[in-house]
């Protein structure tokens, strides 16, 4: 029965999660002298699309300060319509892609209004870190995961009222 219970809170925990969207990360080391993505580091997930980090001259990723970078991907769901993509606080240099297309490349600052079709699509940000300082912002108008997070949290609540009657029946079932 215990079992059970886990089994049953472990599934709801693990579709919960999935109706949260974000970022997938890879870093990676940068080579010297040309600046491309070396040896791959690890990878992570960054729960919100928006995000500011700043590791100032602190450690970035593991015990790498300086000659580090990440490639992070994520998919959004578009409506259809014009989205601002801001890149911002970039130390040392960054990029955005949509759908594979380079729309946006800084080091520092900038931003773009896009057309965006309707449906799903790509995005990816490639950041690298060179020397010192290391930071970055994304901001996206009007994220669109609404879809997604409904589907998310519709299914754990069925999960869960599903797990709640197997419990009861069994309980009725234990007595008889």
């Amino acid at each position: 029965m215990k079992k059970l219970v886990f089994l049953c809170c472990f599934i709801l925990l693990a579709t919960n999660s999935f109706a949260e969207k974000g970022w997938h990360v890879e870093w990676y080391r940068i080579k010297r002298p040309s600046n491309e993505y070396g040896e791959f580091l690890g990878e992570e997930n960054w729960s919100n699309i928006n995000f500011n980090r700043s590791w100032k001259t602190n450690y970035v990723y593991g015990d790498i300060k300086d000659y580090v970078g990440f490639i992070a991907t994520t998919t959004i769901h578009s409506n259809g319509g014009k989205y601002e993509f801001k890149l911002f606080n970039v130390d040392d240099t960054a990029s955005l892609f949509l759908d594979g297309k380079k729309i946006l490349e800084t080091n520092y600052k900038d931003s773009i209004n896009v057309t965006v079709s309707k449906g799903e699509h790509t995005l990816r940000i490639e950041w690298k870190e060179y020397c010192c300082g290391a930071s970055i912002g994304f901001f996206m108008s009007e994220p669109q995961y609404k879809e997604e997070k409904l589907y998310g949290i519709v299914i754990a609540f069925l999960i869960g009222i599903s797990v709640a009657i197997v419990l009861l029946l069994l309980k009725i079932r234990k007595r008889k």
